[in-house]
């Protein structure tokens, strides 16, 4: 029981978005001479072309991660290493229900910060978050404008803080509209009536449009389903820790095997 119960958690990450079935990760594997690399990262100005030149694509977000920031609260600093940026559409994708705040307008503006349930309690107590600031060390003040429901262990996605990428506009960060610096993860949402299969056809075509593909350099861009991320992706830059197929079937047939010997001997003691 207690196996069949962790195999159970391990086939359930992801699954509890509304929108599961139509959000997919988008990966990229590139070419250069002889060297080859696959990665779960992308550039930054992949996911508004993906919308733009894509009917099939409803909706894009990226996440980008902030290395370990300082973030400072009056006398209480912590170092923080579940802090990203995301756009503003990350709420009409995912699941990720807010507790205070509007999910619309959360992350539009620059230097506006969403915060998980644990971390209000953590930096302001008992005291409402909403309008509060909180430093960030070399990047400014950001002001909170919601507080998100604690994220579920069964999530591949997993964050404390979420700055709006409207705040690396306003620092006029130059990797923006760089198709060159792979730094960002891009999830999209599918449309009903469109398929994952139909689309990827159509990304090298994009791939080639953008990213530089001389002197022999190749990209390829390709989907994964969300529920397919936490056991059978394999590829570099992922956001959460992986689990393993072939480990949930080793401990499915340990389970079958140790069900089969409690029959045998609960047969022979019948019998006896």
């Amino acid at each position: 029981v207690l196996i069949m119960l962790y195999v159970r958690e391990e086939l359930s990450y992801d699954r509890f978005h509304k929108n599961a079935g139509r959000i997919y990760r988008v990966g990229n594997e590139g070419q250069f001479g002889s060297e080859v690399w696959t990665s779960a990262r992308t550039s930054h100005p992949l996911a508004p072309a993906l919308v733009q030149e894509f009917p099939e694509v409803q909706s894009a977000v990226r996440f980008y991660r902030l290395y370990k920031p300082l973030v400072r609260v009056g006398e209480k600093k912590f170092v923080e290493p579940r802090f990203f940026y995301a756009d503003s559409s990350v709420f009409n994708i995912f699941t990720f229900p807010l507790i205070k705040g509007d999910p619309q307008t959360a992350l539009t503006q620059p230097y506006s910060l969403v915060l998980s349930q644990e971390m209000a309690e953590k930096y302001f107590g008992e005291a409402d978050p909403l309008g509060q600031t909180l430093s960030v060390a070399k990047l400014g003040d950001f002001q909170i404008t919601g507080v998100l429901k604690n994220i579920p262990e069964n999530s591949h996605l997993a964050f404390d803080f979420l700055a709006s990428y409207e705040t690396l506009r306003a620092q006029n960060d130059p990797n923006l509209a760089s198709w060159g610096s792979i730094v960002t993860s891009t999830y999209i949402l599918l449309r009903d009536e469109h398929n994952a299969v139909q689309l990827e056809t159509k990304l090298p075509a994009l791939a080639a449009k953008y990213h530089d593909q001389s002197e022999g350099a190749t990209h390829r861009l390709f989907l994964n389903s969300i529920t397919d991320l936490h056991l059978r992706s394999e590829i570099n830059g992922e956001l959460g820790e992986r689990g393993s197929m072939a480990t949930l079937s080793i401990l499915i047939i340990v389970a079958a095997f140790i069900l089969l010997i409690a029959c045998i001997n609960f047969m022979n003691l019948a019998t006896a």
